[in-house]
């Protein structure tokens, strides 16, 4: 719950533990519940030992996480509400849910021993079970949720955007990265043979903010976002799973650690699941299950939710919308095999095939024999679609009850709640809210916790009579907290920690508005007898703003005050006077970036960090990327410069200058996941090919951010440079770790004519230019190497193909007759046998491939021509900085994560040191300028 300060007066911190005391004692104990913080709640906790399990047949604390805004996990979200696991957990056991945007956090507090159990997708789970194998956090897959063909697996475009798959062709393409809907999008693009100018790695909130603003053209999301961004008119649907015939669907995860040592709590929640699967597939339940989600979700109405559950395409009037396997079946089992081999194929699992203890399949199958019962034992079936009200217009339905008022009427209080409403919700452009009830209370004003019975929130005022600034000031507060995602509170352990920052912002928010109306209602108040109240409004704010407790010390920063007084605000939410002090201060940033208004409803979305920094940047890192700048100010005002934006990293774009599903693509992913942890920072990949790799770094160049921004460059690249081509030069960067070196080859297809290199040059002097070379770009390296080869007399013709996908299909399809390329990037169709090498450009044999030839055994000098991956940064980036992100990837290099990865991709760099590294670009650049001087032209 959410009290804020009675209006007028001041309550002193004492008085108001009072109230809320009573407050507590007098409502029943369901809808009041608080997320009181526990002990250490925030610290680390250990990867093994996870605490509460106990011994069979004692009482447990069980923590779940779970993804309510993902439908195909929804099971969870009924267990929640419906509390099934009470009829079989041991007396006195107790069940903490934490929600996730995201699966991968799911994973990460599983395996840290943090959480015990969690509902996810594909892609998380078997990431997570394939990598713990052997490990204190081993993780373990017991049971399945819903499959379907378009819970996940949802492809949108933007109104005016791509109107079909085809037309995704050169678009603006996001999915969340490293997962199903990731591995959807590749899917899709892979199959159908598109390229997207740009595919970046966004968060469900960015994703949704940029079709909203036009910056996307179309991205792969879930459910109910899809059908969310539907409804607003903001985007479309162009595609499912049902075009690749590619189930999806989620799964539940146990820690390895609970299986073994508690085998009663185990069996005794899958008995739990079995009712909450059960419970979902009946239709009687449907009302019930809508409100549900209502009641543990954001931002989404009652229309919006049922039909992402229930509402089908008239074709698929009688298809499932989702079946519910809860035992692992064909579809199942053909939905793991098939991630599995594209985690391996995008590096991020060392084989295709599960681990064998991976899996484990006879707990389910045990519950469901004691039963009885089948699988499936249910299908979510379609239901006509419900009209969508009046939230993806903005607005907010507020319904003022009757009595307690005095002698103000519900029609004027309703008008100015409105008005507040309106005030702070258009600043966050297509936030729908559920409805909000509001009724009088004689206690404090408040936000409960528990939704009403049809998922609308329920707020509590104290302001009476004709005293309209009173309305203003408490409702602005609690609108503050709704916008602010306070319902998410009792979901995160700790939260109550950090809960003051929110009471500071929503006393920013009761300032704000009286200040802004006092202007307006002069010349456009919400009734006519409303003018008069104007210069009562802003006499309020006057009063507040000039109490002398807001006031710091003559020449005391926020940073210095917040450090004599941290412990005391960490200790309780409602110390009115410290929370003032800072809503004081903060006041003018909002009023001078009004997009700070926007970033409130990226406040909370994820269980915060244990400390108050790691709070701010977990709301950084969950908001768009136009709106951090503004955060990061007020993470500065609170821990100094080192604390925004420049050093403090919580943010990284990492710009991969190269197609899809290219060797660069892999080798960038994987290095985000394993310096994620390292660098405390989410990173934020983006695919932008084009131009030999400079159109991606010509993107690093030009960032506001230089700290937080990196690249990868490849060797092709370097050699363009070298050409005189454009304006990019090695002084521009900072390199920061050479990932990769390897050798190219020339491939054939392998049923080509072409049995050697020396056929080709046998051909060639014979037929000049007739022999067509898919390559990477035109004057690099490839060309080069190309020119090489035919200045003996034999020809051949280079054909610039820039995205991997696109020139290694060129090979296959036979529109070309060889393919310039690094074994590690088709290794696949090595091993399938569809390509045959001819020769390795370099002057000696690979031992990867030993009956395979050198060039220079036939008379040609590509000693030059080893090529490298590196990550790059801007030059401009701090010194400190580089040398910190040097250390770290030098580590991250030495992992056995690393090595076996590049092993398999034939392309492990010999470590350097740091005046190797920083020399690099440069030393290569010279090698490659005086080779081209000496080329014929």
């Amino acid at each position: 719950m959410k009290p804020s300060p009675r209006f007028p007066h001041s309550l002193p911190a004492a008085a108001l533990r009072v109230l809320l005391l009573v407050l507590l004692l007098a409502l029943p104990v369901a809808p009041v519940l608080a997320a009181a913080p526990e002990p250490d709640a925030g610290s680390a906790a250990p990867t093994s030992g996870a605490p509460g399990l106990g011994q069979p047949g004692e009482p447990v604390a069980l923590v779940v996480g779970y993804q309510p805004y993902f439908t195909s996990a929804w099971s969870a979200l009924v267990m929640r509400g419906k509390r099934f696991h009470e009829r079989y957990l041991p007396k006195g056991s107790t069940v903490e849910f934490e929600p996730a945007l995201q699966g991968r956090k799911i994973a990460a507090a599983m395996q840290s021993g943090r959480m015990h159990l969690g509902y996810m997708g594909p892609v998380s789970a078997l990431v997570a079970a394939a990598r713990s194998e052997g490990q204190p956090g081993e993780l373990r897959l017991v049971a399945v949720l819903g499959l379907g063909y378009d819970q996940c697996n949802v492809l949108l475009a933007r109104v005016g955007g791509p109107a079909t798959l085809k037309a995704l062709q050169g678009s603006r393409l996001a999915a969340p990265r490293d997962s199903c809907a990731d591995r959807f999008a590749r899917e899709l693009l892979r199959e159908r043979s598109l390229s997207p100018a740009t595919y970046l790695g966004q968060n469900i909130e960015q994703i949704a903010n940029g079709l909203r603003a036009g910056r996307l053209d179309a991205a792969a999301v879930w459910e109910p976002v899809a059908t969310r961004l539907e409804q607003e008119g903001v985007a479309r649907r162009i595609g499912s799973g049902r075009e690749l015939g590619q189930v999806d669907g989620g799964f539940l995860v146990m820690r390895a650690e609970l299986l073994e040592r508690r085998p009663d709590v185990a069996q005794a929640w899958l008995q739990a699941e079995l009712d909450a699967q059960r419970f979902l597939a009946d239709p009687a339940n449907a009302e019930e299950i809508v409100r549900l989600a209502l009641a543990q979700t954001a931002g989404f109405d009652d229309a919006t939710l049922w039909n992402a559950f229930y509402a089908a395409a008239e074709a698929d009037a009688q298809v499932p919308r989702m079946t519910l396997p809860f035992v692992f079946d064909e579809a199942a089992r053909r939905l793991l095999a098939d991630t599995m081999a594209y985690l391996h194929g995008a590096g991020q699992v060392p084989s295709d095939v599960l681990p064998p203890r991976a899996l484990a399949v006879e707990p389910a199958q045990a519950v469901l024999r004691g039963r009885g019962l089948a699988s499936p034992v249910g299908r979510v079936m379609p239901q006509p679609a419900r009209a969508v009200g009046e939230l993806p217009e903005g607005r907010v339905r507020i319904t003022v009850r009757e009595g307690g008022w005095g002698n103000a009427n519900t029609r004027d209080i309703r008008d100015v709640l409105a008005a507040v409403a309106r005030e702070l919700q258009e600043r966050i452009p297509g936030r729908p809210l559920a409805p909000i009830v509001v009724s009088h209370s004689r206690r404090s004003p408040i936000s409960l916790y528990e939704r009403g019975p049809r998922g609308e929130y329920q707020v509590q005022l104290t302001a009476r009579d004709d005293r309209w600034a009173g309305y203003v000031y408490e409702f602005a507060h609690e609108f503050c907290h709704i916008l602010g995602n306070y319902d998410r509170h009792p979901h995160f352990q700790g939260a109550g920690a950090h809960q003051w920052f929110e009471e500071a912002l929503c006393e920013v928010s009761s300032l704000y508005t009286l200040q802004r109306f006092a202007v307006e209602w002069q010349v456009k108040p919400p009734s006519p007898r409303l003018q008069a109240y104007a210069q009562e409004l802003q006499a309020s704010a006057d009063r507040f703003l000039a109490e002398k407790h807001r006031r710091l010390a003559p020449g005391q920063t926020l940073a210095a005050w917040y450090a004599e007084n941290a412990q005391r605000l960490r200790g309780g939410a409602y110390d009115r006077d410290r929370n003032e002090v800072v809503a004081t201060l903060l006041l003018p940033l909002f009023d001078e970036n009004p997009e700070l208004w926007e970033a409130l409803g990226y406040l909370n979305l994820e269980a915060p960090g244990g400390s108050f920094e790691q709070y701010l940047r977990t709301w950084h890192d969950n908001a768009p990327p136009e709106l951090r700048d503004s955060i990061s100010y007020v993470m500065a005002l609170f821990f100094g410069p080192g604390a925004g934006r420049r050093d403090a990293a919580p943010h990284i774009e990492f710009t991969v200058p190269y197609g899809l599903n290219s060797g660069p693509d892999g080798i960038a992913r994987l290095l985000a996941r394993l310096l994620e942890p390292a660098l405390g920072a989410a990173i934020e990949l983006a695919n932008v090919p084009g131009a030999s790799g400079n159109t991606g770094l010509t993107r690093l160049l030009a960032t506001g951010d230089p700290a937080n921004a990196l690249a990868i460059i490849g060797g092709s690249t370097v050699w363009v440079w070298a050409g005189g081509t454009g304006t990019v030069e090695p002084r521009l960067f900072e390199v920061l770790g050479v990932v990769s070196t390897f050798e190219s080859f020339l491939f054939a297809p392998a049923d080509s004519p072409f049995r050697s290199l020396q056929d080709v040059l046998d051909f060639a002097s014979k037929n000049p230019d007739r022999l067509r070379v898919a390559s990477s770009g035109a004057g690099g390296r490839d060309e080069l190497a190309i020119r090489a080869l035919g200045a003996q007399g034999a020809r051949l013709l280079n054909v610039p193909v820039s995205k991997h996908d696109e020139r290694v299909a060129a090979v296959l399809d036979k529109r070309v007759e060889l393919l310039f390329e690094e074994p590690g990037d088709v290794a696949e169709l090595l091993e399938q046998g569809r390509l045959r090498p001819l020769a390795v450009l370099a002057a000696r044999r690979d031992p990867a491939f030993p009956e395979v030839p050198a060039a220079q055994e036939l008379g040609f000098d590509l000693r030059p021509f080893t090529s490298f991956r590196a990550v790059v940064a801007n030059a401009s980036m701090a010194p400190q900085r580089v040398r910190a992100l040097r250390q770290e990837l030098a580590r991250v290099l030495q992992s056995p994560d690393w090595r076996d990865y590049c092993r398999h991709l034939l392309s492990c760099a010999d470590p350097l040191t740091e005046e190797q590294t920083r020399t690099y670009l440069q030393r290569y650049y010279e090698a490659a300028k005086a080779y081209r001087a000496q080329l014929p032209r």
